[in-house]
């Protein structure tokens, strides 16, 4: 509660305030992550700044979880593979097996800790191998990592090594060594910047990899098992299974669609238990369910067995890399304005999507009619629908594009 209260006045400051109140919080607990990180690993070596002599560089990609499957974990996955070709990729993570699309040249460095502090500046204890021995030992150039957007432990504590950060939530950070900033949407970036002011940075939607095809993996098996016909619509929703970001719009407007219209299907894969226990306990029909799973073969029937995404999550998103598969493989989009973030709206176009407004059931259910109707009786609008929402996906979400600008960063910060 005092913390919520402090942010809010410090909200109501001049940006100059809000600036110099970032960089002392920063400085401050640096101060004490030194401190501690003294204490607890008495032999780590002495960073060097990088040489820059040499052409091909070395770059340490850094997270916790880097080899899980969300979306933040899969961007820096993206990100080694597609420097993997020009450069010595070392990625350091602990949690997670190892992602199926890894590149081969990637240098995989797993570490293992004892501890995770629970707040800022989360320092780890028991980091073994510690980050600085890593870069002691590769002798590393720079360091790519994602998170929060505050300059956390460990890299907060490196200050000879430049750093591209890429910023997930929006939080503000001023780290002297933190050379290029990577916002995943335009409303991250504006967050982070109301408290630092402009840095140097890009607004780089979250990639996605290309699609499996639908003869890769099915989705007519997926349709078939909940005995759903080829000419009924489906609508799904795909997302994390926590109650604590279930917004009631979705299943709400399907309960009232489906009454007339019994040919209307909800495809949810990963469930939040509470959508579940609505549907069950009001008998809601032709609602079905799917666990979660983080295998692509998995995800991508799901994307292929839908008609459209009917988007629903409290909190919005802060970028959406459950909407920009959906998109890629051709599914109009239906969403709404959330409590939180919207970073969704940034490109979801009126040509493919529609968007209520925040907590507008009649407006979501009108929005899944006109998809039913357009499908049933205007198959040709229906088919511009699809592959203007595949264009758009490409547009904003392809590797291929996201490689050459992350390249290109890379380039002008190590050259």
């Amino acid at each position: 509660m005092l913390r919520s209260l402090v942010k809010q006045c410090v909200r109501l400051l001049p940006r100059p305030v809000r600036t110099a109140s970032i960089w002392c919080y920063e400085t401050w607990f640096r101060f004490f992550a030194f401190k501690k990180e003294r204490r607890e690993y008495p032999s780590l070596p002495a960073i060097k700044k990088p040489s820059g002599t040499a052409k091909k560089k070395n770059i340490l990609i850094y997270h916790i979880n880097g080899l899980t499957f969300g979306g933040t974990e899969k961007n820096l996955q993206t990100v080694a593979n597609s420097l993997a070709e020009e450069h010595n990729i070392f990625f350091m993570y602990s949690h997670g097996e190892r992602a199926e699309y890894i590149d081969d040249r990637v240098q995989l460095i797993p570490f293992s800790y004892k501890k995770k502090d629970g707040k800022y500046p989360y320092f780890i204890h028991g980091m073994n191998p510690h980050i600085k021995e890593v870069i002691a030992k590769h002798d590393i150039d720079l360091i790519i990592t994602a998170d929060a957007g505050h300059a956390q432990y460990p890299f907060h504590t490196i200050l000879d090594i430049p750093i591209i950060l890429i910023n997930i939530f929006g939080s503000p950070a001023l780290q002297k060594n933190i050379d290029h900033i990577i916002y995943i949407s335009h409303e991250v970036k504006q967050k982070a910047e109301f408290y630092t002011g402009p840095k140097t940075s890009s607004v780089l939607y979250i990639p996605s990899e290309d699609p499996l095809s639908a003869s890769a993996v099915h989705p007519e098996n997926l349709r078939e098992k909940f005995g759903i016909a080829e000419t009924d619509i489906v609508f799904g929703r795909i997302g994390r299974n926590a109650d604590s970001i279930f917004d009631p719009i979705g299943i709400r407007a399907f309960q009232r669609v489906v009454q007339n219209n019994p040919t209307a299907h909800y495809l949810i894969m990963s469930p939040p238990p509470i959508v579940e226990q609505i549907a069950q306990d009001e008998q809601i029909p032709n609602v079905h369910f799917i666990a979660p799973s983080s295998k692509r073969e998995d995800v991508w029937a799901f994307h292929h067995a839908i008609d459209a995404l009917a988007h629903f999550r409290f909190d919005g998103e802060s970028c959406g890399l459950n909407i920009a598969e959906s998109m890629l493989v051709g599914n109009p989009i239906i969403t709404h304005r959330s409590h939180i973030w919207n970073a969704h709206t940034e490109y979801l176009e009126d040509s493919f999507s529609r968007i209520a407004q925040r907590g507008a059931i009649d407006e979501y259910a009108g929005h899944m009619e006109e998809f039913i109707a357009t499908k049933a009786e205007n198959p040709q609008a229906w088919q511009e629908m699809r592959a203007a929402a595949g264009r758009a996906g490409h547009e904003h979400f392809s590797t291929q594009s996201y490689a050459q600008k992350i390249g290109s960063i890379v380039d002008a910060i190590t050259q």
